[in-house]
């Protein structure tokens, strides 16, 4: 289930709700002011109308809501609720922290790049050091959407870049974490590869030098 959750919300593309001022929320307001133009009953006499301050304070400005972070910190804390392994099993103990560690890495993670993935840093050894940080305890696999989504392109998909359908990519390589451990460098270098053979900017060489060490560490 945690692992479901990870492949889940990693190769989930951002969602927001809209605006106030968006064309959605406008067209939805309206239809719920016709309905209720329609549906209310008379307007009270006067004698018993309440009285309305003449302004009220400005409601706060809108905030993008970061739905991925959001839901991966809920799907943690439901899952706390469930019984863990039994400590004799040790093997299956450690397994399971390090399962809900990534997952706590990954709503950081999401955090972190949907709300401003260029928040403050200067350069690219600051965005190098920064990469490595939020994905220390993330399985390759996991992080790797999540950094090409939001630093190279919302269009780019590991998949994709594999020349694979998302479906067939699942299938073979997110499985389970042993699965997309053993798949971790031949997926990496495949990006990697590409990588390097696009426009030099000063993202695209950040996100490259932290995939050529999270694939150095895997090799280890």
């Amino acid at each position: 289930m945690l692992w479901r959750g990870l492949v889940a919300l990693a190769n989930r593309p951002d969602q927001s709700v809209s605006p106030p001022n968006s064309p959605a929320f406008s067209s939805a307001m309206n239809k719920g002011r016709h309905e209720l133009t329609t549906m209310s009953p008379p307007a009270p006499s006067t004698r018993f109308a309440i009285k309305l301050a003449p302004s009220r304070p400005p409601s706060p400005p809108y905030t993008q809501l970061t739905t991925a972070a959001a839901d991966a910190r809920a799907l943690h804390n439901l899952l706390s609720l469930l019984p863990r392994p039994v400590a004799a099993n040790k093997l299956a103990c450690e397994a399971v922290e390090e399962a809900f560690d990534g997952l706590k890495a990954l709503a950081a993670l999401l955090e972190a790049t949907r709300s401003n993935p260029y928040k403050g840093i200067q350069s690219q050894t600051e965005l190098e050091t920064e990469l490595e940080m939020l994905t220390a305890n993330l399985p390759t696999l996991i992080s790797l959407p999540v950094v090409l989504h939001d630093y190279v392109s919302i269009s780019r998909s590991v998949a994709n870049m594999l020349g694979m359908s998302e479906e067939e990519y699942r299938k073979s390589c997110l499985v389970g974490f042993s699965r997309a451990e053993e798949c971790a460098a031949a997926v990496g270098q495949r990006v990697l590869d590409v990588l390097t053979h696009e426009a030099p900017t000063q993202v695209n060489v950040a996100v490259t030098k932290w995939l050529e060490i999270e694939l150095a560490t895997t090799d280890d």
